[in-house]
């Protein structure tokens, strides 16, 4: 990794640590992601138990409310 990749993860995870706010951590880490791999749109997902299925958790509406998506 070179150096802004790792000081942006450095500011992720301060992000994580200390942003309280949902949509606010959300706007955090896409300012701070953007400058290391630009995208268009961002979401955090969780994996379920089974590895099978992920779940959006926070995002811009990526994904309808509630709707697992498999994996494979």
């Amino acid at each position: 990794m070179d150096t802004q990749q790792l000081q942006s993860l450095l500011e992720v995870s301060k992000a994580i640590t200390t942003v309280r706010d949902r949509q606010q951590l959300l706007n955090v880490i896409d300012k701070t992601i953007k400058t290391v791999f630009p995208h268009d749109t961002a979401g955090l997902f969780v994996i379920d138990r089974t590895g099978h299925y992920f779940t959006e958790i926070l995002g811009e509406d990526v994904l309808p409310d509630s709707v697992q998506t498999p994996l494979t």
